[in-house]
């Protein structure tokens, strides 16, 4: 079996409805080949449309990709709007029900802007008009609703923790972090850092949470409140693993949030002390 550089497919069917995605190539000694998606945000895609188009034929064309590509923010919301459809009412969506769903939750959490035909009332702004940052923050508030109100199984949670893993990596880049700076780009004071970010930062579970200090408050008592220089965890997560085993254990455990370690001892103009093996 030979491994391939991932890459970048785009499926049409006789409609020309199409659908992009990434995945690994991989070939079998028996001639047949298989293209598997690349994370659980592509898997998704491909499950929609696979399930709005059953026993038919597709044409794929396929794209090679070298090197590492952007965070795809949009697939990640609209993977979520799939897996918020299915747990609300027990089926995958087909297109327009996915479609449905993001619309509803624009209204519940994206940033809003005045109508252009009624300034006075407001409306969502979409994704495809969204910064980095309101992406960011629409996807956060999205994982908030799922972990705390729905009532997953293993395979969903397992979709969850996948998903959200990817997302706290790639948004824990640069100086504003969205889960660290309201709308106004103002810093969150502790309580409203904590009612924003009321997940596990490290597992993505709920329930009663703590604020583990990157930069422990003896080395460094100005930053005692300051939010970006804070994990949320579980009590097990803070004490029993990052306290009791030390951070390269919980970093090693928890890969995703070393980009938001490192950009903390960063902005605080620290050097970063723990090996960054991949």
């Amino acid at each position: 079996m030979v491994n391939i550089a991932k890459i970048s497919c785009v499926c049409y069917n006789f409609g020309m409805d199409k659908v992009v995605f990434k995945a690994q190539p991989k070939k079998f000694s028996n001639g047949s080949y298989l293209f598997m998606p690349a994370s659980v945000a592509d898997k998704s895609l491909i499950d929609t449309f696979c399930e709005g188009y059953p026993k038919t034929y597709v044409t794929v064309e396929v794209h090679g990709s070298r090197g590492n590509k952007t965070y795809d923010q949009v697939k990640t919301v609209f993977a979520l709007c799939s897996l918020l459809y299915h747990v609300n009412y027990g089926k995958k969506p087909n297109e327009e029900q996915r479609r449905q769903m993001y619309e509803s939750l624009l209204w519940d959490f994206a940033d809003k802007e005045p109508d252009i035909r009624h300034p006075e009332r407001l409306v969502p702004i979409h994704l495809s008009r969204m910064s980095v940052t309101q992406a960011s923050r629409f996807i956060n508030d999205i994982f908030n609703l799922i972990i705390e109100n729905c009532d997953l199984d293993d395979i969903q949670m397992t979709q969850v923790k996948e998903l959200f893993e990817t997302f706290k990596e790639h948004s824990s880049h640069g100086r504003y972090n969205p889960c660290d700076f309201n709308r106004d780009g103002q810093l969150y004071t502790v309580e409203e850092w904590c009612k924003v970010n009321n997940v596990s930062m490290a597992s993505g579970v709920g329930g009663d949470l703590e604020i583990a200090h990157i930069i422990s408050k003896g080395a460094r008592e100005d930053l005692r409140d300051c939010v970006w220089n804070f994990l949320r965890l579980t009590h097990e997560e803070h004490i029993g693993i990052q306290h009791q085993k030390g951070w390269q254990a919980f970093l090693e455990m928890f890969p995703h949030l070393k980009p938001r370690v490192k950009n903390a001892y960063d902005l605080a103009g620290e050097p970063y002390p723990f090996k960054d093996e991949k």
